[in-house]
């Protein structure tokens, strides 16, 4: 907004006196401007503080609630493979008790077929 100042032109008396007259208007349209961006880098400092507070805090429960989440499905796998080992234990124990009974042992013919859950 000072239209008597025409930009970049070579240093000559010419110029030199063009531009003279708004040298102060200059200087202060320049320094109202850098103050300006100095307090916008300002308040875009402490918003991107802000946000990285934000980001490190949600960072942190994530993290936390990931872990909680490993946790558990370790869990459900040890307990799965717990439950698998303890069905084929009784499915062992029922071969064998068939096999006797097939040889005509009597007492594994009336036997109850094993229960899982004894083999937990």
């Amino acid at each position: 907004p000072l239209p008597a100042d025409r930009g970049y032109d070579k240093d000559s008396p010419r110029t030199e006196a063009i531009n003279a007259p708004n040298r102060g208007e200059v200087a202060a349209a320049n320094a109202a401007g850098g103050a300006q961006a100095n307090a916008n880098a300002a308040a875009d400092t402490r918003a991107n503080a802000n946000a990285q507070v934000a980001y490190d805090y949600d960072m942190a429960n994530y993290v936390t609630a990931l872990r909680a989440h490993d946790q558990a499905a370790v869990a459900d796998a040890r307990h799965y493979d717990r439950q698998q080992r303890a069905y084929a234990d009784a499915m062992r124990a029922w071969r064998i008790q068939v096999y006797d009974c097939s040889r005509g042992i009597t007492a594994a013919c009336r036997a109850p077929t094993p229960d899982p859950a004894a083999f937990w």
